[in-house]
């Protein structure tokens, strides 16, 4: 197994402790980072840190919301491609289940066992 490339993923001082992030999760880093340099919370470590982690949340959460509903969703033929192949669990999916009767609905993810195996 090959380790992740370096540029995939930074290192970021929060509160005394090195936290991983990932790229992906850009706009929380940005926050975190933003919170770290400006120092908007006094108190002590643990105090700061959990203050720094809910403003995060707080903030990323209001981004992805405002985002989600701001860009138009997938087509439904990227959605049926993705339901064939990852075959989630059968709730908030009905829709889109709808288009692929070929697949078992999935109630429960321990249904789910790879090929070769038997469902208990």
């Amino acid at each position: 197994m090959r380790a992740p490339a370096a540029s995939t993923c930074c290192a970021v001082l929060v509160a005394d402790q090195c936290l991983e992030r990932d790229f992906r999760d850009g706009d929380g880093l940005a926050v975190t980072i933003w919170l770290r340099w400006t120092e908007p919370f006094s108190g002590t470590n643990p105090v700061v840190f959990a203050k720094t982690a809910l403003t995060t949340t707080v903030i990323t959460t209001l981004v992805w919301l405002v985002v989600t509903y701001l860009t138009k969703a997938e087509p439904e033929a990227v959605l049926v491609k993705f339901y064939r192949s990852v075959r989630p669990q059968i709730t908030g999916w009905q829709p889109v289940a709808r288009f692929a009767p070929e697949v078992p609905p999935t109630r429960d993810l321990a249904e789910i066992c790879s090929p070769g195996c038997s469902a208990a």
